[in-house]
């Protein structure tokens, strides 16, 4: 899913043709094109359901690398939202077994 979700920007139409054609040479042969269907009918629903994050006023960072000097280890933000009329940014973030449903909305300014 989080593979699937990297491809999708701002031009979601479009993007979710490249996302699909994505997941499916990388993935196809492993998990299978029914299961394939369904997990994209899934994501794309949670597309629908939260269209303003993937808003083309944003400016967007995918896998945005920080490092934690207290624990010693790297960290990625898997989407950075910018409004840079308005100074405001949104990150997005889901754990590591990549549950959507708990993702995770830290906004900050």
């Amino acid at each position: 899913m989080h593979y699937y979700f990297e491809h999708i920007l701002t031009d979601v139409e479009n993007e979710k043709k490249v996302a699909t054609s994505a997941i499916f040479s990388r993935y196809g042969n492993m998990i299978g094109k029914n299961n394939i269907f369904e997990m994209i009918e899934r994501m794309n629903n949670f597309i629908q359901r939260n269209l303003e994050i993937y808003n083309p006023k944003y400016k967007v960072y995918n896998e945005f690398e920080i490092y934690d000097d207290e624990k010693m280890e790297k960290r990625i933000i898997d989407r950075i939202n910018i409004d840079e009329k308005i100074k405001k940014s949104t990150f997005l973030t889901t754990k590591q077994v990549m549950n959507l449903k708990k993702m995770k909305n830290i906004k900050s300014k």
